[in-house]
């Protein structure tokens, strides 16, 4: 079994300037990321995708084997990062001359996954023969019950079904995806853009591990968390 493991950073970030460079126990959230991927038995090789000269410099210093500049039109802020990561298997198979079974994306900003989790998702990938494998966690709001959305100039639950609920625990379960942990088979990747087209599973964290650094207070919050090891 193949796996490789891509960490994509791109370098504009309009929340929180620099956020991959913030630093958690002295180390950039790259190097966090980094090191992690390191602990993983199942992982073969780690390669490092950015447009940013400042984040390529960085990755150098901490000797990722393969690290590759991002063409800019894979770095708007609109760009699916599905099509980056996908840039980075094919220019890593190059490489490294080796055809990976499967794929590992650890996001940058969301540093609070365990080595087990990224474990569970590469053998859930294995044994259930899904598709793809990705982290969930479970939600707080509910489209059937708490969540609404306006329609024809006026507000109503945003998913409506004959039968109304009156608790969340009554209604359909449904979870949100975080971007801490993606597996995917090789050739799924290649050839879908959307991501539920297949067989897709998931793995669930815990809600505070779920956290992404979306500002600030995100980061100071799994600062606090990380250092104290809470």
């Amino acid at each position: 079994m193949k796996v490789l493991c891509t960490i994509c950073a791109r370098g504009g970030s309009k929340g929180v300037k620099n956020k991959n460079l913030l630093k958690i126990n002295n180390k950039s959230l790259i190097e966090v990321t980094y090191d992690i991927s390191k602990k993983i038995n199942y992982i073969s090789k780690t390669s490092f995708s950015s447009d940013s000269e400042k984040l390529l410099s960085h990755a150098k210093k901490l000797n990722i084997e393969y690290i590759l500049k991002r063409p800019k039109y894979l770095a708007l802020s609109n760009t699916p990062k599905i099509l980056a990561i996908r840039h980075l298997l094919n220019n890593s198979e190059i490489f490294y001359n080796t055809k990976f079974d499967y794929i590992v994306d650890l996001d940058v900003t969301s540093p609070l996954r365990a080595k087990k989790d990224i474990e569970d998702c590469i053998l859930k990938l294995k044994k259930k023969n899904f598709d793809a494998v990705v982290t969930v966690n479970k939600s707080r709001r509910n489209p059937y019950y708490n969540i609404i959305e306006k329609k024809k100039n006026k507000f109503d639950v945003s998913i409506k079904r004959k039968s109304l609920f009156f608790s969340r625990q009554s209604a359909p379960v449904v979870f949100d995806l975080n971007p801490s942990i993606y597996v995917w088979k090789r050739d799924y990747l290649l050839k879908t853009n959307n991501l539920f087209s297949g067989n897709v599973g998931i793995h669930i964290l815990k809600n505070i591990q779920s956290i992404d650094i979306d500002s600030y207070e995100d980061y100071r919050y799994i600062k606090y968390i990380m250092e104290k090891k809470i």
